[in-house]
């Protein structure tokens, strides 16, 4: 594996929709909204600005994670070599990648700039799936860690596939597995969910664990999360480049 971040992202509306028209399937999603909090705490989130830890090979660095609506997004850990940056403003995606050598911004597209505007979805793909043109399937259940869990599928516009895993005794999320490409190669990522705590009366996850391969690739444990804070929209906009400064 080469250092490439799974940027977490905060885990509180993933399913706030009604999905399929199977009953069963609509009172799962019911269920799940509760568990988070409920439809109106849930949509009266307007920020998240979460701060926490970030492990991995060998790596241990302070990690913020902030969200604001319509779609702005930005994560930044702090290394010892400097902050390696990921930001979504709405339009445009970029990144600060010190761990490639440089400190300059750089606009990315395509699969590198899917996790922050995953990131950037504080709802998640399901909200409006249909409009989207996304399609949501329950596949049935299947164990999790020794966990009961609701299997669902997502089947996104682009054709990205997800399937997430709902916990049957408290209906939160326990695990979503992706597929992501990692230097050109296809990995199947499955991202562990955690540690829910109440903030505000919001139900989160404070612990995210992504594996490869069985093995534990990055671990973030959350620290503290602010809901609603004041967040300025220019933390999201892509820096000029130092060169372009001095002209």
């Amino acid at each position: 594996m080469t250092r490439k971040f799974f940027l977490p992202a905060l885990f509180l509306t993933v399913l706030i929709c009604p999905v399929a028209s199977a009953q069963t399937v609509d009172a799962l999603i019911k269920k799940n909204m509760d568990a988070h909090g409920g439809a109106r705490r849930l949509k009266a989130i307007k920020s998240t600005k979460a701060t926490g830890k970030i492990q991995m090979q060998g790596i241990n660095a302070p990690v913020t994670i902030i969200t604001k609506r319509p779609n702005l997004a930005r994560v930044e850990i702090s290394l010892q070599i400097g902050p390696y940056v990921e930001a979504y403003d709405g339009r445009t995606a970029w990144r600060i990648n010190p761990l490639e050598g440089s400190h300059d911004p750089e606009t990315i597209n395509g699969e590198e700039a899917r996790d922050i505007l995953e990131t950037a979805d504080m709802e998640g793909p399901l909200v409006d799936y249909r409009r989207k043109g996304h399609k949501m399937e329950l596949l049935g259940r299947e164990k999790v860690e020794g966990v009961d869990a609701y299997k669902l599928k997502l089947t996104l516009k682009s054709g990205e596939v997800k399937h997430i895993f709902i916990n049957t005794r408290t209906h939160l999320e326990v695990k979503q597995v992706t597929k992501r490409l990692d230097h050109g190669v296809e990995i199947e990522v499955e991202v562990y969910y955690g540690d829910y705590k109440s903030v505000g009366g919001i139900i989160i996850a404070h612990s995210y664990e992504a594996r490869v391969e069985g093995q534990t690739v990055q671990l973030t444990a959350i620290e503290k999360v602010e809901i609603n804070s004041r967040i300025d929209d220019d933390i999201f906009k892509m820096p000029i480049k130092a060169e372009a400064q001095g002209r």
